[in-house]
């Protein structure tokens, strides 16, 4: 397993990101960081605190924005209700 996929499932149960950076293999959480935010773009709290604020819970898949009835290419209703 890779080491920022390890960081992942830890941070998603909930190990603090200094542990999740020692327990993974970085020399520290500050490198951990870095390579986290390269490779996701996102810093390790920032994903954390995405996920706790999503209502995926990892059941079913992901689904595009959108009501399902205009096409793919239809973002009508993604950014603000529209009746």
């Amino acid at each position: 397993m890779r080491q920022l996929d390890r960081v992942r499932l830890m941070l998603r149960t909930g190990v603090p990101p200094c542990d999740a950076a020692v327990v993974a293999g970085f020399a520290d959480q500050s490198h951990m960081t870095r390579m986290f935010k390269r490779a996701y773009g996102f810093t390790p709290a920032g994903w954390s605190a995405a996920l706790r604020a999503s209502p995926w819970d990892g059941s079913r898949p992901l689904q595009a924005a959108g009501d399902g009835q205009h096409g793919a290419g239809d973002v009508r209703g993604a950014f603000r209700h529209e009746p």
